[in-house]
C-alpha cells in the first residue's frame, strides 16, 4: 500500500505540477484520483468469464465492463478538472506582468504552443 501511495503521489505531482490551488482542494482531488485508480486496478484484477467464453462478452455478466467504464469516467473527470484549473492559471499568467514557469506535464503543451516550434494545436479533447 505504501508503494501504491508513493507512485500515485509521484504521478499526481508529475501531471498536476502545482496546478491545483489550495491544500484542501488538492488533497481531495488526489484522494479522489487515488480511489478511482484503486477501483480501476481492482476491476482489472478480477477474472473475467468472457475471456474464456468470448461469446458471452456482449452480455457483461459480471459487470466488469460497466465498472471499468465508471472508473475510467471518474479519472477522466478528474483530468478535465485539473486541465481546466491549468488553463485558468495560464490565462491569469498571460494577463499578469510576470509569467511563471509552467511546471508538470500539463505545462508542456502551452509552452510548446507559445514557442511556435510545433504546428500541432492542443485542445482539452486531445
Amino acid at each position: 500500500m505504501l508503494a501504491f501511495s508513493t507512485v500515485i503521489n509521484m504521478i499526481t505531482s508529475m501531471f498536476w505540477g502545482g496546478t491545483i490551488q489550495g491544500d484542501k482542494v488538492a488533497a481531495s482531488t488526489n484522494a479522489e484520483f487515488r480511489a478511482a485508480v484503486s477501483e480501476l486496478l481492482i476491476t482489472w484484477g478480477k477474472p473475467n468469464i468472457s475471456d474464456f467464453i468470448p461469446c458471452l462478452a456482449r452480455f457483461d455478466l459480471q459487470g466488469l465492463d460497466r465498472d471499468m467504464k465508471k472508473a475510467s469516467k471518474r479519472i477522466e473527470q478528474i483530468f478535465d478538472f485539473v486541465i481546466d484549473q491549468r488553463m485558468k492559471k495560464n490565462e491569469e499568467n498571460d494577463h499578469g506582468a510576470k509569467r511563471k514557469l509552467n511546471k508538470g506535464f500539463l505545462g508542456f503543451p502551452p509552452r510548446v504552443q507559445r514557442s511556435g516550434n510545433w504546428s500541432v494545436t492542443f485542445t482539452s479533447t486531445n
